[in-house]
């Protein structure tokens, strides 16, 4: 009698682990489906920009603490914030003694996760193949007067590509037009390239040197320069630049920039890790 009631007690056991498995299981599967779903809403609000910048950091948070995985979407977020705060689009600072200011935040192509990261991505590859960039030059007129850089009295000098050809196709004519219109002296050919293969070529990144560029001191005797260059990524170009020209008895004033680089954010899980 003893024995069968063990037996019953044992497989009631059994059959009732059984039971608060598939239980589990059949709730797991339907957490799973939910953030899914959510996942698939807060890309979508994301992608759209239905919500302010306050609200979208809110619900990212509050579904990344929910189990979502919007890993990409949090650092993306986190880089963009970091520099926003410091060093804010359309906005003047002050690196190596030079003022500056920049258009757009850029991230690279890999990091591109919505389509307004892509419509900036695709602005700075024209403009770097030299091709039209529709509003690109009122932009950068725009951003010239909000510095304080008044019309007449400087001279515009373009931070020259990896050759000289790429150089011409990209800022020849970009720098006879802002010229122009700011009446200021058009510097494009005093400042040349030593030729050199680019990095996304080459594969090797080094900090540029005043040993890159020549510099036709004779032409910009007394000038105040504005430097102009397509991104802003470590400064080391645009330092080495205004070494150089300093060295010359120059003074560079200003540099703006078409973009600035968004370098990726420290997790804590590599702090972590180290």
């Amino acid at each position: 009698m003893w024995i069968v009631a063990i037996t019953g007690f044992c497989f009631g056991i059994a059959f009732a682990g059984v039971v608060y498995r598939l239980r589990m299981w059949n709730n797991a599967g339907k957490e799973l489906r939910a953030r899914k779903a959510l996942e698939k809403a807060v890309r979508w609000i994301f992608e759209r920009r239905t919500l302010k910048n306050e609200s979208l950091d809110a619900l990212l948070l509050e579904s990344v603490a929910c189990g979502c995985h919007l890993d990409d979407l949090l650092e993306r977020r986190i880089a963009l914030f970091t520099t926003e705060c410091c060093y804010p689009p359309g906005k003047p600072f002050h690196l190596f003694g030079i003022t500056m200011a920049y258009l757009y935040l850029y991230l690279p192509k890999d990091r591109q996760l919505l389509e307004e990261d892509r419509m900036i991505g695709e602005k700075l590859y024209n403009f770097k193949r030299g091709e039209y960039v529709p509003g690109l030059e009122n932009e950068i007129c725009a951003l010239f007067e909000r510095l304080g850089l008044e019309k007449g009295g400087y001279t515009l000098l373009c931070m020259p590509a990896s050759n000289w050809e790429r150089t011409e196709i990209r800022y020849r004519r970009l720098s006879s037009d802002l010229s122009t219109r700011m009446n200021w002296t058009d510097g494009f050919g005093t400042l040349i390239p030593v030729s050199r293969e680019p990095v996304h070529l080459t594969g090797r990144r080094r900090p540029m040197g005043t040993e890159d560029f020549m510099l036709d001191k004779r032409m910009l005797k007394g000038k105040k320069i504005v430097l102009l260059d397509d991104l802003l990524t470590t400064g080391m170009t645009v330092l080495s630049v205004a070494s150089l020209l300093r060295d010359a008895g120059l003074t560079p004033v200003a540099a703006v920039f078409v973009g600035r680089t968004i370098e990726k954010a420290v997790r804590w899980q590599d702090l972590a890790a180290r």
